[in-house]
């Protein structure tokens, strides 16, 4: 008995760090578009104000 509740334990903050991932994923995902997003822009920026 003491080794399936140390089981369901262990499932337990499996699962739970498996949903923590998934909420982290998209939201990691969705920052690095902004950023190289912001990136780009900036670049393109920066080539106008060079060759113009």
């Amino acid at each position: 008995m003491k080794v399936s509740i140390i089981t369901i334990k262990l499932f337990a903050r499996l699962m739970a760090f498996l949903l923590f991932l998934l909420v982290l994923l998209p939201v990691t995902v969705v920052t690095d578009e902004l950023l190289s997003a912001r990136c780009q822009t900036m670049c393109l920026h920066q080539l106008e104000i060079a060759s113009g």
